[in-house]
């Protein structure tokens, strides 16, 4: 919970950061379009939370998962490869004592080549997961391996594609069950005036294992500032809920959260040149 309301409280005083900068150099397609951009070539620090406010299941009570996330761009040979980090901290209901219990998850990495065709791109690469959970209960207890691949098309109106993640275990504690599950997420962004945006980014979620699934969608709200020449940031809150799930699992959950992002596009392309 306190997780929560420090990412809300960022997400609603940045503007203050941003208004003498909006004021210098207003915001285009072509910003929103780069910042919302998975694939785009930036240094990029992400402070992602997810508030669940019923987890369902025997707990009846709120859920929270912060995702601390960063990527790195850079160059093999003439091809932009992305670097990209993710490590949640999770705060889950316990049974016994009525009370809530915290702790640090699993670390997933992946590097995504990326590939430009006509003004669209596309990325494949490899992705690890490192068994990094502080208790059992946050983590899989296996070391995962598998592939992550993106498709991102932008438009005049804003930009539209998907990312997708397959993992599967392969070495680990004994004891812990097998991991095989593919992640997928549409996304679709729609540029509104003075550097607002709508997004729809819910992930749908497959457990190869268990045979469980769960797709949700979402709608929310976004805003973008220049906080100099050449980093923006950006703060956004999608409310999403699960139109369709096998297995138990939350109906709503809140997504939001605060991006910062220093683009290299222009030096990588320089360098491929």
């Amino acid at each position: 919970m306190r997780l929560l309301n420090l990412t809300a409280a960022a997400a609603l005083s940045f503007p203050v950061l941003g208004f003498a900068q909006e004021a210098k150099k207003p915001i285009s397609n072509d910003d929103l379009n780069d910042t919302n951009n998975p694939l785009n070539p930036a240094i990029t620090l992400n402070l992602h939370n997810f508030y669940i406010p019923d987890l369902g299941g025997p707990f009846e009570r709120d859920a929270n998962a912060f995702f601390l996330r960063g990527l790195f761009p850079f160059l093999i040979g003439d091809t932009p490869n992305l670097v990209r980090f993710s490590i949640p901290f999770i705060t889950e209901p316990t049974l016994l004592d009525h009370g809530h219990t915290t702790g640090w998850g699993d670390l997933v990495v992946f590097d995504i080549a990326v590939f430009e065709q006509d003004g669209w791109a596309w990325g494949l690469g490899p992705v690890l997961g490192a068994p990094t959970a502080s208790e059992d209960r946050f983590g899989n207890g296996k070391w995962t391996a598998g592939v992550a691949g993106g498709l991102v098309v932008p438009t005049n109106w804003g930009l539209a594609g998907g990312l997708a993640t397959y993992q599967k275990s392969f070495a680990g504690d004994d004891d812990r069950k097998d991991v095989q599950s593919l992640e997928f997420q549409p996304i679709i962004f729609y540029n509104l005036d003075a550097g607002f945006y709508l997004q729809s980014t819910a992930s749908m979620f497959f457990n190869l294992e268990s045979e469980t699934w769960s797709v949700p969608v979402g709608l929310g709200l976004g805003k973008m500032w220049h906080l100099n020449e050449d980093i923006k940031m950006n703060a956004f809150i999608e409310p999403q809920y699960t139109v369709a799930s096998s297995g138990s699992g939350p109906d709503w959950r809140i997504f939001a959260g605060v991006n910062f992002s220093y683009s290299l596009e222009k030096f990588i392309k320089n360098r491929s040149h």
